[in-house]
């Protein structure tokens, strides 16, 4: 289903444009303390209505802690211009792996955009956070490194300080649950690996 609502990042090729410029700042304080906030900004190609079509497109959901580290990556020549901005990535500690299969104890993820509520890279900061990931693509078979978010913000839902469950993130993703336990069992299951789904491309 095609939506003309605006998000920063649809795939991996849109999160170059998080470069852009940056929103209001917080102070020390509150960084960690608030669910991150995403820009409208680009075009959504999909909304996820369920869950399930989070896990559809995901090849694990885990639970993962900022390490405050973040690298970015040029995008190669055949799929940029020579000035185009480069894609952004945090890398997480994998605290737990609820679905699917993950074998590695920190993966670089391409953050979803700039949080506005500190003006930095989204889950470079805050957490923990429970994610539907899946290899971040170019294209069919062509990986760029890394994970990236199944949806952008869709699939990222936060705990903040002062709640038991993990809280969607994506104000835009209306018909997503609002919560997530943070277990295994109000998730589905996992049903393709990283190579079915590079074979599908994003």
């Amino acid at each position: 289903m095609r939506s003309t609502k605006r998000l920063r990042i649809g795939v991996i090729a849109t999160a170059a444009l998080i470069a852009g410029g940056l929103a209001a700042c917080a102070t020390p304080a509150q960084e960690g303390s608030q669910l991150p906030r995403f820009e409208v900004e680009g075009t959504r190609a999909y909304d996820y209505m369920s869950v399930q079509q989070l896990a559809d497109k995901a090849s694990a959901i885990i639970l993962a802690t900022p390490t405050g580290k973040s690298h970015s990556v040029p995008l190669p020549a055949k799929h940029g211009q020579p000035d185009s901005a480069p894609t952004q990535y945090v890398r997480m500690t994998v605290t737990s792996v609820l679905r699917g299969n993950l074998d590695v104890q920190e993966i670089d993820l391409v953050s979803p955009g700039v949080d506005v509520n500190t003006g930095k890279l989204g889950l470079l900061s805050g957490g923990p956070y429970l994610l539907f990931v899946t290899p971040a693509m170019y294209g069919p078979n062509d990986r760029a490194g890394g994970y990236v978010v199944v949806g952008g913000p869709a699939g990222v839902y936060a705990k903040s300080t002062s709640a038991s469950a993990f809280q969607k993130v994506d104000v835009d993703s209306k018909a997503l649950p609002g919560t997530l336990s943070g277990t295994a069992q109000d998730l589905p299951l996992i049903t393709k690996t990283e190579a079915q789904l590079l074979s599908e491309g994003p």
